[in-house]
């Protein structure tokens, strides 16, 4: 599958897509187009692999050329290097289509052409030129082999992490079970037990106030103190942010009023 590189406005309406496999060259209708002669050439695409050769001419008191050389038939004033249809026009104003760019490019696709031809992977696996690793926004477009190497390499870190989260799980709830059952024996709440075991390693108010809601302590009398006291941090918390000591004096706050119900 063919990477974007870049796409590039010119003169004379022509625009040129570069690819790190080919480039399409465009010409669009406009005043310029027609006075070459251009208005319907349409879009030409030149694959790398079998281009022959490139010329390139820096922009000054003319405007300047990339012109890619094919075995294949010009359609369109073959004996002109501005207007055949082979060719990409621009001129250097200061935006973003400068001989510095244009030079990068230059440079690319003959390199590109150079490592299709002879096979060179070193030069088809190449970081970009500078200003063209700028435009893409990464040093170099990755080929399908280190596609899907990195998508394995995800692959298995996901499914480690996933037992990772699983383990946890399961030890978190063994605990909860092990704490509530000694909690059922010695006559007391087995659901405090339980809570103290799942906000142990919870870095928000707001998570405390998570376990503290699904072990259903919101829905009794006996602890409407603490609920309002637990609310009233997570409110704070969601105007102001989280706060690591806000988290464990609320911490020890629960502890010291519920450690009397059981024994963790």
């Amino acid at each position: 599958m063919a990477n974007l590189i870049c796409e590039l406005i010119g003169s004379r309406g022509r625009s040129i897509k570069i690819y790190d496999n080919k480039c399409e060259i465009k010409t669009e209708v406009t005043a310029g187009s027609v006075i070459t002669g251009n208005a319907t050439d349409g879009v030409k695409t030149v694959f790398y692999i079998d281009c022959t050769g490139v010329q390139f001419k820096e922009a000054g008191a003319l405007i300047g050329y990339l012109q890619i050389e094919t075995p294949s038939m010009q359609m369109n004033n073959q004996k002109s290097n501005f207007w055949s249809e082979n060719t990409f026009t621009y001129e250097d104003k200061g935006g973003i289509v400068t001989n510095r760019l244009m030079r990068d490019v230059y440079k690319y696709i003959t390199e590109r052409m150079e490592g299709y031809k002879y096979k060179d992977q070193e030069l088809l696996q190449a970081d970009l030129p500078a200003s063209l690793a700028k435009l893409y926004g990464k040093p170099r477009p990755q080929t399908k082999e280190e596609l899907l190497k990195e998508n394995k390499e995800h692959q298995i870190a996901e499914e480690e992490r996933q037992k990772a989260r699983e383990q946890a799980r399961e030890d978190l709830e063994k605990r909860i079970a092990e704490v509530s059952e000694k909690s059922l024996e010695s006559g007391t709440d087995p659901r405090v037990g339980a809570f103290f075991v799942e906000i142990e390693n919870v870095n928000t108010c707001s998570e405390i106030l998570s376990a503290w809601t699904s072990n259903g302590f919101t829905e009794e009398l006996a602890y409407i103190k603490l609920t309002k006291e637990i609310k009233s941090k997570a409110d704070i918390e969601r105007m102001y942010g989280s706060s690591t000591n806000r988290v464990a004096q609320l911490k020890d706050y629960l502890c010291e009023k519920l450690m009397g119900e059981t024994s963790l």
